[in-house]
């Protein structure tokens, strides 16, 4: 017998194919039947009537077609298309996909039991279009799950003014220890709410540090660090130290940012209150907002603070200073309104809050949730602190504070001379070095040093 009598067609693998006629089986010198390379086979199926005819059935409406004898499948895709049954099987098997990822959620050895092969039968008895699900596809479906049911609660969490937390430690059956936060709050139905809001690895010892870490990063993360009204703990000793390290930390940015707004003296009042003036009325608001449109400024809101919180201080300010200009015209118009900082007060706003603006950036940054944070933490962190070295090694800051001590030292009628005197020839000093060494500069540098000028002349006007 030779090669060109024989032919053996090899297996090609093809995923969702069907044999009719033939397994694999036959002897070896029978024909094998290829096995058939469409997708459409995957729900379609040959059968053979009485009478002989091989037809193509659909597994879902159960219609019969003529089988093209070329081998074409254009008229059964054009089927699986409309095909009314086999779009209501697709929507079964979403919600059967999601029913059994209530089910792996639920139970403690759910993930493993999909994978069970008498799961899958009973799956598949109950419903003739189940399909198996892997482990991978389960896995993102509960981290996607998981990113939606947190985004829902950071809205809730958002509405609520104070959250009370308690803690507990558990260890598991594997002796690995866990810690529970539990966030307690009433929502704006005045409902008393209760939702865990982290289950984290505490491992053992259980120090101040670690504990208190945990803590931290858990409020950060979930946007209360400034609502936390109280936090529940048992009697262990490691919590009383942990409960004041966290005093500490959160209370010393807050400080430090009460520090920077004391720097402007009466103008955070001027404004909290001029604001609180035009709100009060409708018609004052319009006013205003007429004013601004001449001006052609952004159609914002004015933000009202809550004193005890200094980013709102600072949204507050940041908003008035682009209004700044709109003050002065609405006092002409209304001669209720009083509280109309000076240009010098302007002028120290928009100092602060160029100061207080890379804060509030760099905390928005680092308490990310959406993103990590890890990688940019340390760049940040020393971001802040070349920020306080530039402001502490300022010399004109310095000068500043040295006209403030004149007053001290000389007397407040005597004072204004020696300043007089001092501020000429340091100019004086400066100018000559300009016109010696930076010659190709030096009227910019005039201009520089005659509003340095002007902003001192001022300075000591208002002293």
């Amino acid at each position: 017998m030779s090669e060109e009598e024989i032919e053996i067609i090899e297996d090609d693998g093809n995923e969702g194919g069907q044999q009719v006629d033939g397994d694999g089986g036959a002897g070896p010198f029978e024909k094998k039947q290829r096995k058939k390379k469409s997708s459409i086979w995957d729900e379609m199926t040959e059968v053979v009537l009485d009478n002989g005819t091989v037809k193509v059935k659909c597994n879902h409406c159960k219609e019969l077609f003529t089988k093209s004898t070329t081998g074409a499948t254009s008229q059964h895709k054009r089927h699986l298309t409309s095909c009314l049954q086999r779009k209501m099987a697709i929507r079964e098997q979403s919600k059967q996909k999601q029913q059994v990822l209530s089910f792996t959620e639920g139970g403690s050895d759910g993930i493993t039991s999909i994978t069970n092969s008498l799961f899958n039968k009973f799956m598949k008895a109950v419903s003739p279009f189940y399909k198996k699900i892997n482990r991978q596809t389960v896995k993102e479906d509960c981290m996607s799950t998981y990113t939606i049911e947190k985004r829902k609660l950071k809205s809730l969490l958002k509405g609520a003014g104070r959250i009370s937390i308690t803690t507990d430690l558990w260890k598991s059956g594997q002796k690995i220890q866990y810690m529970v936060v539990t966030g307690h709050f009433i929502d704006s139905d005045w409902v008393l709410q209760k939702r865990v809001l982290n289950f984290c690895n505490v491992p053992p010892p259980h120090t101040r540090v670690i504990i208190a870490d945990a803590l931290s990063k858990c409020f950060i993360d979930w946007g209360i660090e400034n609502k936390v009204s109280s936090i529940t703990v048992d009697n262990a000793s490691y919590n009383d130290v942990c409960i004041r390290r966290l005093r500490e930390d959160f209370s010393l940015r807050k400080r430090l940012m009460q520090d920077g707004l004391g720097q402007l003296g009466g103008v955070i009042d001027v404004v909290r209150e001029g604001i609180k003036y035009l709100n009060n009325s409708e018609s004052r608001l319009l006013e205003f907002a007429k004013i601004k449109k001449q001006f052609q400024l952004p159609s914002r809101k004015l933000i009202l603070d809550c004193p005890t919180r200094w980013y709102s201080t600072y949204l507050m300010l940041a908003s008035g200073l682009e209004f700044k200009d709109v003050f002065p015209r609405y006092a002409d118009i209304d001669p209720g309104f009083h509280y109309v900082p000076t240009d010098f007060e302007w002028m120290k706003v928009e100092e602060v809050c160029k100061f207080l603006g890379i804060f509030h950036e760099i905390t928005d940054m680092i308490s990310g949730s959406e993103y990590p944070t890890g990688n940019i933490f340390l760049v940040e962190l020393y971001r802040i602190k070349e920020l306080l070295n530039e402001k502490a090694l300022d010399p004109f800051e310095h000068i500043r504070a040295m006209a403030g001590t004149f007053s001290v030292i000389y007397g407040e009628d005597v004072a204004p001379k020696f300043m007089a005197e001092i501020r000429d020839i340091l100019y004086e000093l400066y100018n000559a070095y300009v016109d010696c060494h930076v010659v190709s500069h030096s009227e910019q540098q005039r201009q520089v040093i005659k509003r340095r000028q002007n902003e001192g002349s001022t300075s000591s006007s208002k002293k």
